[in-house]
């Protein structure tokens, strides 16, 4: 499945802004000063606080970007997950190749019914984060120069043209094998429960006749 967590970009735009504001007032501070007869170096404590805020920043982005990425990959492995499930299809459940092949077929099916709609639901914050990171000069481009907009779009083409696929013509596919095997499973469960129901009457007409007695100490 996909599972995704959705941080709140309002308070992490709140927090990196912030952060770059007292960049551009440590910025602006003398690098020395005169107190009375002593000249002060605060170059070293500017540098110093400079590198401090630089890393909470990168801290902030840096996991922006690869909860996004995550969410991404997760997305794009289960799509690849239903492409290659739903490949190939059972011919008839005449074997037990065919029964296996049939019931993975049908997860898949049940995994995109049951997804697909949440997943759909992730594509608006994957983009507005790309967006936040782009405000704040994150790179954000992938492989070859693309930017992580393009392949996000592409990821939510891919998505509904599986699940159209998987819902439409691959579920039509194997419906009469489906209800094949569907009566398949009914059938063997009333055969068993005559089975139970034998072995009960067998048992019982097995039993001695008569109470027993409680024993009395």
């Amino acid at each position: 499945g996909v599972v995704s967590r959705h941080p709140d970009l309002e308070i992490f735009d709140t927090e990196i802004t912030r952060l770059y504001e007292y960049k551009v007032r440590i910025a602006a501070m003398k690098p020395t000063s005169d107190i009375a007869w002593l000249k002060v170096n605060s170059s070293p404590l500017i540098k110093e606080l400079q590198t401090i805020i630089n890393e909470w920043i990168e801290r902030y982005t840096r996991f922006l970007y690869d909860n996004n990425m995550q969410q991404l990959n997760n997305i794009q492995s289960f799509i690849k997950e239903v492409q290659d499930g739903i490949k190939t299809l059972p011919k008839d459940l005449k074997t037990d190749r065919d029964k296996t092949l049939l019931t993975k077929v049908m997860t898949h099916l049940r995994d995109v019914t049951q997804i697909k709609d949440q997943t759909v639901e992730c594509f608006p914050q994957l983009r507005d984060t790309i967006q936040l990171l782009k405000k704040h000069n994150v790179d954000v481009s992938v492989s070859k120069g693309v930017d992580l907009l393009v392949t996000i779009e592409n990821a939510r083409t891919e998505l509904d043209d599986t699940a159209d696929n998987a819902l439409g013509p691959i579920k039509e596919a194997i419906l009469p094998l489906q209800s094949k095997e569907s009566d398949n499973v009914k059938k063997r469960v009333r055969e068993f429960q005559i089975k139970v129901l034998e072995y009960r009457m067998e048992f019982q007409s097995a039993m001695p006749s008569g109470k027993i007695g409680r024993a009395h100490v």
